[in-house]
Order: C-alpha cells, then sequence, then structure tokens
C-alpha cells in the first residue's frame, strides 16, 4: 500500500485554513493531523515544533497581505481577511508585536504611504500618525464582527466603504490642521 505525501505547502495551507478558524492558541499539531488524517510525524518531520509552524503561518499570512503596492488597498486586503477571520487577525496582531518581521513590516508600509499622491504633503511622523488611526479603525470594524452585535447585511462591503470614507475624513481633517499651520 502507498503512503500519502504530506508536502510543506499541503501541511502550511491546512494549517493556516484550520489557523483561521481556531487561531493559533488552538491550533495544534494534533488538531492539524486530524485535519489531514495522518499521524503527527510528517508535521514534525516538516516543522519541529508548534512555535515553527505558527511562526511559518504567520510569514505566510503577511506575505499574503502585503501583495498590493497600494496603501489603500493593502488596508482593504487587512480589513477583509480579519472580517472573514477575526479570532485570527486577533493572534497576528498579538503575534506580530514580537516580531521584527512585524516592524520592517510598519517600516515598509509607512514608506508605501510616501509614496502615495494624497500622504505627499504630510511629513512621516503625520503619516505614522495617520496609519494608527486608520489601524486603530480596521480593527474596530473586526471586533466589532467577531462580537457580532449587529445585524448590517453584505457586512464586508460596508466595512470597505465605512473604511474608505473614514480615510477621506481622516486626511481632509489632517489637510486642515496642515493649511491652518498646526502642524
Amino acid at each position: 500500500m502507498k503512503s500519502k505525501t504530506f508536502s510543506r505547502k499541503l501541511i502550511l495551507s491546512e494549517a493556516i485554513n484550520l489557523a483561521k478558524e481556531v487561531g493559533f492558541k488552538k491550533l495544534t499539531m494534533r488538531s492539524l493531523a486530524n485535519r489531514l488524517n495522518c499521524s503527527v510525524m510528517p508535521i514534525y518531520d516538516t516543522f519541529s515544533s508548534k512555535e515553527m509552524l505558527v511562526e511559518e503561518v504567520y510569514n505566510e499570512i503577511i506575505r499574503d497581505n502585503i501583495k498590493s503596492d497600494n496603501y489603500f488597498e493593502r488596508n482593504i486586503e487587512v480589513l477583509l481577511t480579519g472580517i472573514r477571520s477575526p479570532i485570527l487577525h486577533r493572534d497576528i496582531r498579538e503575534y506580530g508585536s514580537k516580531s521584527y518581521e512585524f516592524d520592517q513590516l510598519y517600516l515598509d508600509t509607512i514608506k508605501l504611504m510616501a509614496i502615495e499622491s494624497r500622504f505627499k504633503k504630510f511629513n512621516r511622523q503625520v503619516c505614522e500618525s495617520i496609519h494608527f488611526d486608520i489601524s486603530i479603525y480596521i480593527t474596530g470594524l473586526i471586533e466589532r464582527k467577531m462580537n457580532q452585535n449587529y445585524e448590517i447585511p453584505d457586512y464586508e462591503n460596508y466595512c470597505v466603504e465605512t473604511l474608505n470614507q473614514f480615510v477621506e475624513l481622516l486626511i481632509m481633517g489632517y489637510e486642515k490642521a496642515l493649511m491652518d499651520g498646526a502642524l
């Protein structure tokens, strides 16, 4: 009888799918093995520990969310990923705060903002402040989804539209402050 091969790609893909459902804390080698219908050995042959598996899941999700070279599109992708998997979004934020890659991602994001025409008039400090405000807003929309205390049809579209409106108002407020000499 021929044994089934479990490639790194297959194991990682299933680990990501499982993490989207249960988050990092409940992602275990055993639960992943059950999902793959195998023993834990192929998983341990590929990832020597849960920590290594979670790190690779984290890195793959981050890589997937930064494909766009457009600051606004990246924010929408982060928002939609978070709405679809709010527990995973929470865990990524928590895990990312301890990761060097997260710091590098932040710096790259601020650099990406600087090339957007809407932000060219602002200095780095203002861009960081705007990005912080946008990140908090995105997190709020995702947490609202996690708590599900609402009845909004097509929540994803609603969130994208409100995010776009929020960003527009935020930029207008910073532009006014810049014109008034407050920045």
